[in-house]
């Protein structure tokens, strides 16, 4: 099926265009509070997948890429009141902290910059919605308060974040579009800074999913495994795989102009030289839409197949979903589909819906920082319908040119990033 994919913006052919890098990242996961924790996991070829231990009465799923022994005091600095935080606005302020500071950016170094924040959820703070209704049910509406309006609103992470980087300036945005959230919100900052509207976004995605609700919507979508060894269940391509695994974190970016992140002394880790996105064709064919990001990523950015050394594929561990990707990649790459490599980080942390892009991208930056790439978790069996090179038996060095990062949602939306050394 031809589809006219090509983009109205050639990226690399207009003179003089802004380029945008990543200058600061950090990671809340399964693995840790830290990008230092999920890097360290994920070369350790370690599933971080266990038992819920939060209180799970209601849930219809036993296991979970949680978050454990989340302290929000040790993260977040005592100003902001974490412990009246709900949980996905904790995970995207401790993320955004680690990627302020390793961004070695101060407060008064964004006065005179223009400022935004833009962070990605597919259920945001749907879990302090549902526990507002749940108090009304008992206490009556008057037990409602300020604090219950303000946490229960899409737009909750993105103004924690803000209120964080102790400016008045900032300008905070939400943004939710199911499982490409938190990577459509760094893909929008990208636009925002080459179009001159900001100089630095703080971008990513946030997830705290493991309520009654939220995963009882999930399970009944039928992608949710069932095997019963914890550290097992989720095995991205692999032949015995029987769905995904639900998890939760945040992943936060410094995205800057470039010039500008080099006048004032930064380390670009990673540039972004496009993006693009794309639905589905078929509602039967889950993640097929890939094939169109993919190209149309590549097209952006003038790249050709051959420049593309490594693929953090979505990779969820659905039968179905796992094959159409795979079918993507050898649709675009052709015979170079065997040459590139293709990861998935799901095996170590399941699946936190939009703030997975964001993790993803986060492990790439570390592969092209490190030249290695980390090894697709539970990827033990080969399956015919997903015979590409999906990186087992441990990490492997690699010389890293340029890198795509998938991300699908269950609405059937889809999207590429592209990337590379800076």
């Amino acid at each position: 099926m031809s589809y006219p994919y090509r983009s109205q913006y050639q990226y690399d052919r207009v003179p003089g265009r802004r380029r945008v890098v990543v200058t600061g990242m950090g990671a809340v996961s399964a693995a840790g509070v830290g990008t230092k924790a999920l890097w360290d996991a994920l070369l350790a070829g370690r599933s971080c997948i266990g038992r819920i231990s939060q209180p799970a009465a209601g849930l219809p799923i036993s296991v979970a890429g949680e978050v454990r022994d989340f302290d929000a005091t040790r993260h977040i600095e005592a100003w902001q009141r974490p412990r009246r935080m709900g949980r996905v606005m904790q995970f995207a302020v401790a993320a955004g902290r680690e990627a302020f500071l390793s961004a070695g950016l101060r407060t008064e170094d964004l006065q005179e910059r223009k400022v935004a924040v833009m962070i990605g959820s597919a259920v945001s703070s749907y879990g302090d919605f549902e526990t507002s209704a749940v108090q009304v049910e008992k206490r009556g509406a008057s037990s409602i308060t300020p604090t219950n309006i303000a946490a229960s609103n899409f737009q909750a992470p993105a103004i924690a974040v803000a209120q964080m980087l102790k400016t008045d300036h900032v300008s905070a945005f939400g943004v939710s579009n199911n499982c490409t959230s938190g990577t459509d919100a760094i893909g929008n900052a990208v636009d925002m800074i080459r179009l001159g509207r900001y100089d630095i976004v703080v971008a990513g995605g946030t997830e705290a999913p493991l309520t009654p609700a939220v995963t009882s919507i999930i399970s009944a979508s039928g992608i949710c495994t069932t095997h019963s060894i914890p550290e097992e269940a989720s095995r991205p391509f692999d032949r015995d795989r029987e769905g995904g695994v639900i998890g939760e974190g945040a992943g936060v970016f410094i995205l800057e102009e470039r010039e500008a992140a080099l006048e004032r002394g930064a380390k670009p880790l990673l540039e972004i030289f496009s993006f693009h996105m794309h639905p589905d064709m078929r509602r039967d064919l889950p993640g097929s839409g890939l094939e169109y990001t993919m190209r149309g990523a590549l097209e952006n950015a003038s790249c050709r197949p051959q420049d593309i050394d490594y693929i953090s594929a979505w990779g969820c561990g659905a039968p179905l979903i796992d094959r159409c990707e795979t079918e993507a990649i050898k649709a675009v790459f052709g015979d170079d589909a065997y040459r590139v490599a293709v990861g998935s980080i799901k095996g170590t942390i399941g699946i936190p819906l939009g703030a997975s892009g964001p993790l993803q991208l986060i492990v790439t930056a570390c592969a092209h920082r490190d030249g290695v790439l980390p090894p697709t978790v539970n990827w033990r069996h080969r399956d015919l319908d997903c015979d590409l090179d999906y990186i087992g038996g441990g990490m492997r060095r690699a010389r890293l040119r340029k890198s795509l990062i998938n991300a699908h949602g269950l609405s059937g939306g889809n999207i590429s990033l592209l990337v590379g050394s800076a």
